[in-house]
């Protein structure tokens, strides 16, 4: 019984020990990998710094330019026509970098009270030149002082990629409407409706599933990653996001945002 407990014991022991080497091993192999993933977002940040760098200095360059230039020299068209371009790939730029960010580490949620009205003129102001460039009429109805809880900078690139999306396809003179709608006790509906082009059923289960790659109706290029950045901007609800569409009908897309008292002064 003595030698039976003996080696019994014995195993047991060999066991810990090999049990401990592996957990060592373990933790090496996480701290090792940890410290690489953390070398590739230092990367992924200077990258993202250096590529973004070049483009804001062109349309800094651009914004000068038109600035010296006579409004009825022929150069001012290019110049606006250039503009456009560089909008259009700061746009694809941004949702690259942003969809790259959150595959990799997930961005940081900080929330707080915004006033949505403030907000979404602040995306039209930006979306200014686009609008001008296709004629297209936007319809603001968000009221004023409405509050809402959400991340700024994450509702901010989500209201900018809907109302991109919503111009880029709408034909030449069609109009695009913005408002909101109460959804509850403390929830509303932030909507974007455009009269474009619209989309078939199939496409609306494709562009909330996977990469649809679209041009716009003047041939606007894109990455096909805006709506599906907003859907995980907007966090694990998967109902906090609807589209509807039909083809040549336009489409519509409603996000779901928490209601939250005026901040008193």
């Amino acid at each position: 019984m003595l030698w039976i407990g003996y080696v019994v014991y014995t195993r047991q022991q060999r066991t810990i020990r090999l049990l401990t080497r592996q957990k060592a091993d373990i933790v090496k192999q996480v701290q090792h990998l940890e410290r690489i993933n953390q070398q590739k977002v230092n990367l992924f940040s200077l990258i993202s710094h250096d590529l973004r760098l070049p483009v804001v200095r062109l349309k800094q360059q651009l914004n000068t330019l038109k600035q010296a230039s006579p409004a009825t020299a022929p150069i001012d068209q290019q110049i606006r026509e250039s503009e456009e371009q560089v909008d259009q790939l700061a746009r694809m730029l941004t949702n690259l970098l942003d969809w790259s960010v959150v595959q990799m580490k997930g961005l940081p949620t900080n929330p707080v009270q915004v006033d949505v009205s403030v907000l979404t003129a602040e995306v039209i102001a930006d979306v200014s030149t686009q609008l001008k460039h296709k004629n297209i009429r936007l319809i603001n109805q968000v009221s004023a002082s409405t509050w809402i809880i959400a991340d700024r900078y994450q509702l901010l690139c989500v209201v900018r990629n809907l109302i991109s999306n919503a111009i880029k396809f709408t034909p030449p003179h069609g109009y695009v409407r913005l408002y909101t709608k109460t959804a509850g006790e403390s929830c509303i509906w932030l909507t974007v409706r455009d009269t474009g082009i619209g989309m078939s059923a199939d496409e609306v289960a494709c562009v909330l599933s996977a990469p649809v790659i679209r041009s716009g109706t003047q041939g606007e290029p894109g990455t096909g990653l805006g709506l599906l950045l907003c859907r995980e901007l907007l966090g694990d609800d998967a109902d906090a996001l609807q589209l509807t569409s039909q083809p040549g009908k336009g489409t519509s897309v409603s996000v779901r945002l928490v209601t939250a008292d005026k901040p008193t002064p």
